[in-house]
């Protein structure tokens, strides 16, 4: 598994059409829905299942919007939201979340992409807080899911009160964090603007203690293939 900023998707298709990993979790798509269908038809030449969110609508300019694409034969399927905020939340383009049947469990994917420039306490940080908040309630209502939250968080997790008490209360993990678990290095940087500008830790993989004993690996792939981001990658292995 494998999460990506891929900024715009359309203008990163082919780079997008050659990743090896099994399932791809993208944020900032900014796609229109034309081009979403058309994108999920071209991928699906090529045995890739794709499923996108809406735009962010609060900007007359092409932005956010998050979605994922599966090597057939895994296939995403929407996740049909219980509670009203967590529908009217997909359609700001910040998050959404699929399914995906993997060696016959289910996995719940929960993708997010937050507000830019989020720093404890302002309002950046508070917007995408309250999402994470909407995050949680909804994940309340399914007990038993096997849940990968993923995305860019556009802040340090200590901006987001509602994260901090999902790994310090309810047996979260930050897989970046604690990526010396499976030989990687902690807290490892993922975004960096420009060369003269101090790399950060922006992307990340968070999975629910249902989930966390099938965690077999944890690396950022420095690939400059994309601005700005690298791709951060999870392995997930069964245990038998």
């Amino acid at each position: 598994v494998e999460s990506i900023n891929a900024t715009s998707f359309a203008t990163n298709l082919e780079q997008m059409r050659g990743r090896k990993a099994h399932i791809t979790a993208f944020q900032e798509h900014a796609m229109t829905d034309e081009q979403i269908h058309t994108v999920k038809l071209s991928l699906a030449q090529d045995g890739w299942n794709m499923l996108a969110g809406p735009r962010d609508p609060e900007h007359a300019r092409k932005t956010g919007g998050v979605g994922m694409q599966c090597m057939t034969p895994l296939r995403p399927m929407m996740l049909q939201p219980i509670t009203e905020d967590f529908k009217d939340a997909c359609n700001t383009g910040q998050v959404a979340a699929w399914w995906v049947d993997i060696v016959g469990g289910n996995v719940l994917f929960v993708i997010i992409y937050g507000w830019t420039g989020a720093v404890k306490g302002n309002e950046a940080a508070s917007r995408t807080n309250d999402l994470v908040g909407i995050v949680r309630n909804e994940l309340f209502l399914h007990p038993k899911a096997l849940t990968v939250l993923t995305g860019d968080l556009n802040g340090d997790t200590e901006a987001f009160p509602n994260i901090m008490e999902m790994i310090n209360e309810e047996n979260w993990t930050d897989i970046g964090a604690r990526a010396d678990i499976w030989g990687g290095t902690p807290n490892e940087p993922t975004c960096q603007v420009s060369a003269g500008v101090k790399a950060n830790r922006r992307d990340f993989f968070f999975v629910n203690q249902s989930l966390f004993p099938a965690v077999a690996g944890y690396r950022v792939d420095v690939c400059n293939k994309f601005p700005t981001h690298q791709p951060i990658q999870l392995a997930l292995a069964s245990k038998k």
